[in-house]
């Protein structure tokens, strides 16, 4: 049993619904890593792994080059606590951005095919983990529609 990967889920909101014992579960799907700077997690367009990682400590940079309008690369940052990879595990298709690592960055690793035989099996904790998940893509649509009207506010003063 790794009790800092418990730990550290406990801590990542996807995960607060679960008791002990489930967590302990999934702990058992994960491994953590240690990144140097610059370290490429995710490769934009790949749909070699379907991995969810959450940061333990340091900050991961999202970056995207496909969105040309603004620059050649849009970065935006996560940091402790923060998950990355969920709607490459949820949609099973090539990745929408990269991922990489800002500086020295610990985190953890979720075998994403792993973690779905174990909704397939335990559907109650699938449920919960899925309904956490769908509460933060809700809130991030929000912030984005909340940052999109001041950027389109703005543009037209």
């Amino acid at each position: 049993m790794n009790l800092l990967i418990i730990d550290q889920l406990k801590e990542t909101p996807i995960f607060q619904d679960l008791d002990v014992q489930h967590l302990e579960e999934i702990s058992r799907l994960c491994k953590v890593e240690q990144l140097s700077d610059g370290t490429v997690v995710i490769e934009e367009n790949s749909d070699e792994n379907y991995d969810i990682f959450i940061i333990i400590k340091g900050y991961l940079e999202v970056v995207s080059n496909t969105g040309k309008c603004l620059s050649d690369e849009l970065v935006l940052s996560k940091q402790n606590h923060g998950m990355l990879g969920e709607i490459g595990w949820l949609k099973k298709a090539k990745r929408t951005a990269s991922i990489r690592s800002h500086g020295h960055v610990e985190l953890i690793r979720i075998d994403g095919d792993r973690l779905e035989e174990y909704f397939d099996k335990n559907n109650i904790v699938g449920y919960k983990v899925m309904r956490r998940i769908a509460i933060n893509l809700s809130n991030n649509i929000k912030e984005t529609n909340t940052l999109l009207k001041q950027v389109l506010f703005t543009a037209n003063l």
